[in-house]
């Protein structure tokens, strides 16, 4: 230490010692200053179950289940498509556009003064299929939970057009965006109130539109829905 002491004095005694001093002195501190900052930061989590959209407390099931209401909304560059109805099963009633329709699996009918076979009025149905809205989610980054006193949730994910792409078409892209979101709200029973597709990158690259399309799905009164009677065969009857 005593050497120490005198080598600091020597160098000292002179301009080109005192730089180097100063120089020592400054690469010793931003040194540590370095270090304090990197250990007030947590390490990420990069457990592969919680970034590929894992980390929830709620279920699909009773979607899967196929009874509920519903109010599904398409936006697409600000145009807003609304369909709301009800759903057992493979059969559902819905109207959309003051418009009746009725789908029975297969086929969808649109009521005029009889009901007639009709077009898919839906722009992309693919998003209102209930193992296809499971495995898009699952296939989401998760990003982040809101928690409210009351019991609710919104999980907070991202989505890319790639993963879109391979899920929905089964064609892999290699698209360069800005990734998709994707928002489920929870109840306080842990049932799905809404999922909401804010969609803009995917619909932009894929020429779908020239700057937004939102989809939000929207399900209550699951298992309350009783067997929809089908109304071609009533027609027909």
């Amino acid at each position: 230490m005593k050497n120490f002491f005198q080598l600091i004095k020597v160098l000292w005694s002179s301009s080109r010692g005192r730089a180097f001093l100063f120089f020592g002195f400054y690469f010793v501190f931003f040194f540590f200053l370095i270090l304090i900052i990197r250990g007030g930061h947590h390490p990420v989590d990069t457990d592969q179950t919680y970034e590929r959209g894992k980390k929830y407390s709620f279920s699909f099931q009773e979607l899967f289940d196929k009874n509920y209401s519903f109010s599904y909304s398409e936006v697409l560059d600000g145009n807003s498509m609304l369909y709301e109805g009800k759903k057992n099963q493979k059969q559902s009633l819905f109207h959309y556009m003051e418009n009746q329709y009725y789908y029975d699996g297969e086929n969808y009918y649109l009521k005029e003064e009889k009901w007639q076979k009709s077009d898919n009025p839906f722009l992309l149905p693919d998003f209102f299929n209930e193992e296809m809205i499971s495995s898009l989610v699952d296939a989401s980054s998760y990003e982040s939970t809101t928690s409210y006193e009351s019991g609710r949730e919104v999980y907070h994910f991202y989505l890319s057009s790639n993963t879109i792409n391979q899920i929905v078409y089964g064609i892999h892209t290699d698209i360069m965006e800005e990734p998709n979101k994707v928002v489920v709200s929870v109840n306080e029973n842990h049932q799905i109130d809404s999922i909401s597709f804010y969609l803009n990158s995917y619909c932009i690259a894929s020429k779908m539109c020239q700057k937004s399309l939102d989809i939000k799905l929207s399900f209550s009164d699951y298992g309350k829905i009783d067997k929809i009677e089908s109304p071609i065969a009533r027609q027909k009857s």
